[in-house]
């Protein structure tokens, strides 16, 4: 066995070694020391890992070329809590969930979009797209993924999974991108350190609009407005869609912002701590503010409600529903065993991403 042979053999050794190890960590045990580590949304970089074998670098990177065929596979079934809900097994880490077309569809950090099929709660294939994908939308036979591993926007065919088109450039290597569908099925995404809100037309897949504003983290779009989170979360700003003129301006605390969410009267920011606020859509007002039963929130409204899922003690989730005027909760939260990164509704249900399992879990909803 020649020196580089046996050195290579060593590096490999050394990433599995670190693999395994990392996958310890996020065991349920010691999940929580893993949450304190994790950036927004928790879109880590395990790639990193493979750095350690320099010369891996250039097998990951085509591998990730290459990615993009919806293959199926042996199907992981994770270990089923005595909670409510389904516990799908996805890609390493999930991030992001979208439900339309009758599929749900997860994007996960570890560099995979996985489609379930929520008539059966099995996952159905896994398109290895490699990155960090860290947000995930749909348009009409379309999905659209942030990758936070280059600051791109990237497109799959939603029948093939098959990428489409040419990664579309938002921002820098390792920056969590926001993406949302605004009217006429435009895609939105945050673009934090170049300062702009950047609009995609969805049926080319070129940019079509840029708004300069200074540090854009969340988005929320509802009829003719777009709301976001700027100068990393100090000010709650709208934007009107026709003029991409700034109409309000809302200044707020100086605390770590999570999500957003709106209606046309509306929009609603969670903080941190577990704090939500409604603010009037009209007048920046501050009209109602409610604490979650846990931190970390994130929202999605469905059902003429504000779903708010948060990180318990421990290993503990919460799935609240709150009013969404007066943001007193409609009945008693859903405890699930968890951690939540994304929400959203659909088929009767709210999918929630947990990297605690590398699962989505699906709670129906009762009206």
């Amino acid at each position: 066995m020649s020196d580089l042979e046996r050195r290579l053999g060593e590096s490999l050794k050394s990433v599995r070694a670190a693999v395994a190890e990392s996958r310890a960590e996020r065991s349920v045990a010691a999940h929580a020391e893993f949450r304190t580590r994790l950036k927004r949304r928790r879109v880590t970089r395990f790639a990193t890992l493979a750095a350690t074998a320099g010369v891996m670098t250039g097998v990951i990177a085509i591998a990730a070329t290459q990615g993009g065929d919806l293959f199926q596979r042996t199907e992981r079934r994770p270990s089923v809590p005595a909670t409510p809900g389904e516990y799908i097994a996805v890609g390493e880490n999930p991030v992001g969930v979208s439900v339309g077309g009758n599929l749900a569809w997860v994007a996960s950090s570890g560099g995979t979009i996985t489609r379930v099929d929520p008539t059966t709660n099995r996952s159905t294939g896994v398109s290895g797209v490699g990155g960090e994908p860290a947000d995930v939308v749909l348009t009409p036979g379309a999905v659209w993924f942030s990758d936070s591993g280059d600051g791109t926007i990237k497109q799959l065919d939603a029948r093939t999974a098959k990428f489409v088109g040419a990664p579309l450039p938002i921002g820098s290597q390792g920056v969590y991108i926001d993406i949302d569908v605004g009217p006429e099925g435009t895609i939105w995404a945050t673009s934090p350190d170049f300062g702009a809100l950047v609009a995609i037309d969805a049926s080319t897949g070129e940019e079509v609009r840029r708004v300069l504003v200074t540090s854009p983290t969340e988005l929320a779009i509802t009829g003719g407005s777009l709301w976001t989170l700027v100068e990393h979360g100090a000010a709650l700003v709208r934007f009107d869609f026709d003029s991409s003129q700034e109409a309000i301006r809302v200044p707020m605390d100086d605390v770590d912002k999570t999500d957003l969410a709106s209606t046309a009267t509306a929009v609603y920011v969670a903080e941190a701590d577990g704090t939500i606020l409604a603010v009037d859509a009209a007048t920046g007002e501050v009209t109602a503010r409610a604490s979650a039963d846990g931190t970390d929130p994130e929202l999605a409204i469905g059902m003429g409600s504000l779903w708010v899922v948060s990180d318990g003690e421990g290993t503990d989730a919460k799935l609240e529903r709150l009013d969404l005027g007066d943001l007193r909760p409609d009945r008693k939260a859903t405890k699930f065993v968890g951690a939540p990164t994304d929400v959203t509704l659909g088929e009767g249900s709210a999918w929630v991403t947990d990297t605690g399992r590398d699962t989505v879990v699906r709670l129906p909803l009762s009206p």
